[in-house]
């Protein structure tokens, strides 16, 4: 036996959600760019670019880690998740480019060259370089392992374990961005503004957390799937299935397709992995049993 390994496939749905994430993050950096000039001619080009690119790696880190607690929260976030990882590709090469160019620009905010730092500026108690670097590299090695090769080749539990480093990551960055760029004459609405992402990181996972535990408790999660796994597949075309339960205790599998036939898994995304109640014609062919129903017909419970 073999295995193959292929490119990413986009579907709709992913170019769709591709298409939006990229005009957001053009448009973002573009207004970024048009108001820093404004509001600060005297500042370089290359200071402009450090500011930019960060600003918008640190937006959308926190915008990843959030999409994992809201999914788990309510389902209809569940289409955000499965493409989180296009999320971390457009993040990780923002990170990458503000990194060198700031290293070689001494990681000065106010476009100033290393030889015009004050005294104090050259005396700073913890360097905030390191930080911003170590989580580079744990961005990079995550970005580089995302392909199932690597999950393959890697084993589960070393590969869950390196991308488990994105927290690491964020406190890396939160820290550099402190110890950096608020340690000078900036507006006070920038701590207040990094402060209130890490409240909404932080509370996000608390809550998840405990409405987990409170299933765990009641056992509601008995027998279900991997959300996240089911919504990958799901969305990149494997057909979803209908999990039963009989009197006996055997697991039966109905192959769930539309009244006509079609492909509904992307109509039904927000009901993956949980229990429902379906209304709808059963057939069987050969030893598959299929499921022919509308979506409207699978109701949570």
């Amino acid at each position: 036996m073999g295995v193959t390994y292929r490119a990413v496939q986009w579907n709709p749905h992913e170019k769709a959600y591709d298409a939006v994430l990229l005009l957001g993050v053009v448009l973002f950096l573009g207004l970024f760019v048009c108001v820093g000039s404004l509001l600060h001619p005297e500042t370089t080009v290359e200071t402009l670019l450090i500011r930019t690119t960060a600003t918008a790696a640190l937006l959308l880190l926190h915008g990843i880690l959030c999409i994992g607690p809201l999914c788990r929260l309510d389902p209809r976030f569940l289409p955000l998740l499965y493409n989180r990882h296009d999320v971390r590709a457009r993040g990780r090469p923002r990170r990458s480019v503000d990194d060198p160019v700031s290293r070689a620009r001494g990681h000065e905010p106010s476009g100033e060259r290393p030889h015009q730092r004050s005294a104090d500026r050259q005396r700073e108690p913890v360097p905030f370089q390191p930080l911003g670097f170590a989580a580079l590299v744990l961005l990079f090695l995550m970005a580089a392992t995302s392909h199932d090769f690597w999950l393959a080749h890697l084993s589960a539990p070393v590969w869950k374990a390196l991308h488990m480093g994105v927290y690491v990551a964020y406190a890396l960055l939160v820290g550099h961005v402190a110890l950096g760029i608020l340690q000078g004459p900036v507006s006070p609405l920038l701590p207040l503004l990094l402060g209130a992402g890490m409240i909404s990181v932080l509370s996000l996972h608390l809550l998840a957390a405990r409405q987990e535990a409170s299933c765990d408790r009641t056992s509601c999660h008995a027998g279900k799937v991997h959300r996240a796994c089911a919504v990958r597949c799901i969305s990149s075309g494997t057909p979803p299935v209908l999990a039963l339960r009989g009197d006996g205790g055997a697991l039966q599998h109905l192959l769930i397709v539309g009244s006509d036939g079609r492909s509904i898994g992307l109509e039904i995304l927000d009901r993956v992995a949980e229990e429902v109640e379906v209304r709808g014609r059963v057939t069987r062919i050969d030893q598959l049993l299929v499921l022919w129903v509308e979506p409207e017909q699978i109701r949570r419970l």
